[in-house]
């Protein structure tokens, strides 16, 4: 299957996101990766490409769930959202708010932003559980 179909992928360095990135070019789609840290990109290429010979359509973006900005210009041309990334600390925080609420507020800024760039989909593994939504304000984030 050839396809022009571009793919944002939050969260590739993770198990989940390197196991997508490689289905997804597997099937032909224009995948960019983001991660939080430019440095893993050479490692990350390194495994994905070990399972897929289509590895000239990924790219990666280094991007901050809570960059507001950022995701603005990475959704610019992209026809999907795969959204799996989520804030993990080096050390388990004593309270829940401090992985729910950068999680949910990365997850805010990239639906508005996909929202902005007429992004056609949008799939989060993180939505219903970890992030506590609003589900009527995304909704409005969405169609507004």
């Amino acid at each position: 299957m050839n396809t022009n179909k571009k793919i944002l992928l939050t969260g590739i360095t993770g198990f989940v996101g390197m196991q997508t990135a490689i289905q997804l070019l597997e099937k032909g789609y224009q995948v960019t990766g983001t991660l939080r840290d430019a440095k893993k990109i050479p490692a990350t290429q390194e495994v994905i490409a070990r399972h897929t010979s289509n590895i000239e359509n990924l790219h990666f973006a280094e991007a901050d769930l809570n960059d507001e900005n950022i995701w603005k210009d990475l959704m610019r041309g992209m026809d999907y959202v795969q959204h799996i990334a989520s804030p993990f600390p080096k050390t388990i925080p004593k309270n829940e708010d401090d992985l729910i609420l950068p999680a949910r507020k990365g997850t805010l800024s990239i639906v508005s932003a996909a929202a902005q760039n007429n992004v056609k989909r949008i799939v989060s593994t993180n939505l219903k559980k970890n992030t506590r939504l609003n589900k009527r304000r995304v909704w409005n984030l969405i169609f507004a």
